[in-house]
């Protein structure tokens, strides 16, 4: 699975370029662009991966992200972190950058 708190669109290119089965997003209003929920971002992300797969059977091995405020939950849940910095992977251990 992969999550991405980018609308729609970008969301079904994502997916079909990766080949990702399940890819979970922040959900919009096809015609206004308003936020449907919540965003996912924050907790949010985590709540919505627990509900497709139940924590017990899944291991996440792999997080990446460009924002370091918006994804610590999801970056918990990970063995490798990874900061997305203008097209560079930039490998962090979770402790050295939240404690």
């Amino acid at each position: 699975a992969c999550l991405v708190g980018s609308e729609m669109c970008i969301r079904d290119r994502i997916q079909k370029r990766l080949g990702f089965e399940d890819l979970l997003c922040t959900r919009h209003n096809k015609k206004t662009g308003a936020i449907i929920g919540k965003n996912c971002r924050d907790e949010e992300k985590v709540k919505r991966l627990f509900e497709l797969y139940n924590n017990e059977d899944i291991k996440i091995i792999d997080v990446y992200s460009d924002s370091l405020k918006h994804d610590k939950p999801i970056f918990s849940l990970g063995e490798n972190c990874y900061h997305i910095v203008k097209g560079n992977k930039i490998p962090f251990k979770f402790k050295d950058i939240y404690g």
